[in-house]
């Protein structure tokens, strides 16, 4: 096994540790394997999945929470379906997206149920170009939660 060079570590472990401060238990929820520079990068998926995205999914899930109200905007719902249709991308291929990327491989992935809301939120993450394709914020919000839910199921099964 390769060692880092000295100084790359302690830049490492000065980041983790400000990191922790920051966000305690994250640290220990993410596990990273390889190097995005050498394009052998890959995430833990059970990690992020666990650490950080289902726990996500439950504060947007209540509706007085802050992330709750904010789900009924555009920024919440189009980082949610994004952010782990980028991880299922991550964990089929080996390899990383932008979101952007991730929404065009949900597309082609998921079942047509699924469309409107990757759709949408395409559409919000490229500067909110063109009329909604929802006339109703909590409808967007439901149809948002509703697909982080089915792919987190799907990538790990039910929450334990």
């Amino acid at each position: 096994m390769r060692t880092l060079p000295r100084a790359v570590e302690e830049i490492v472990h000065r980041y983790l540790r400000r990191l922790d401060e920051l966000a305690p238990g994250v640290v220990e929820g993410v596990c990273l394997i390889g190097s995005v520079a050498r394009d052998d990068f890959h995430a833990g998926a059970s990690d992020v999945v666990n650490a950080y995205w289902r726990p996500w999914l439950a504060r947007a899930r209540r509706p007085l929470s802050k992330l709750g109200v904010a789900a009924l905007g555009a920024w919440a719902p189009a980082w949610g379906v994004l952010g782990v249709a980028r991880q299922r991308f991550t964990i089929d291929t080996g390899r990383i997206t932008s979101k952007l990327g991730a929404g065009t491989y949900a597309r082609e992935l998921f079942p047509s149920r699924w469309h409107r809301i990757i759709e949408e939120c395409i559409r919000i993450r490229t500067d909110g170009a063109g009329p909604s394709r929802y006339g109703w914020p909590p409808t967007r919000r439901r149809d948002a939660l509703d697909f982080m839910e089915y792919v987190i199921a799907q990538e790990l099964g039910p929450e334990r």
